[in-house]
């Protein structure tokens, strides 16, 4: 009987904790122990979840004092990453001009800016890894593959 009650206090005081610091809110899409899903609803013994596969889990809140917690919603945007291959013997390819064509595919945001980075220079090929920051990360690198294909037709463009 001690114990059980001692869970119940644990979790409301949690839940209250919660409720206050608010480290996500209902309709968030949170990742804990080892669960994802949207919140439904934040109560003072339990939070309730709704998997992407239509699962209802009911969390304790004290697991919210004990384990990490992802918020995949707090943060708009995600990074993506794209390679970009092509000859040395070719003209060097700028940054400005790869981030120009990203720039022409949709839903890659302008801030923060497209990183480009020269990563190595091996059996005659120059490999760039290309980051971005996109709402729909998955989506948008498609784009991004279509942007820079045109942009360096030369050139061979793949996603990480």
């Amino acid at each position: 009987m001690h114990l059980s009650l001692q869970d119940i206090l644990k979790n409301f005081f949690a839940g209250i904790w919660v409720l206050v610091e608010r480290p996500f809110r209902i309709g968030d899409t949170i990742t804990v122990d080892g669960e994802s899903g949207v919140v439904e609803e934040i109560a003072f013994r339990t939070t309730m979840l709704k998997t992407a596969d239509a699962r209802e889990v009911i969390v304790p809140n004290a697991v919210f004092m004990t384990t990490s917690v992802v918020n995949q919603t707090r943060f708009p945007t995600r990074r993506g990453t794209v390679w970009l291959i092509v000859d040395d013997h070719e003209k060097p390819i700028g940054t400005d001009e790869i981030r120009a064509a990203l720039a022409a595919a949709p839903g890659v945001a302008a801030d923060p800016k497209p990183t480009v980075e020269l990563r190595s220079v091996s059996g005659g090929r120059a490999h760039y890894q290309i980051g971005f920051w996109a709402g729909d990360r998955d989506a948008v690198a498609s784009a991004a593959i279509g942007a820079l294909r045109a942009k360096f037709p030369q050139g061979e463009v793949h996603g990480a």
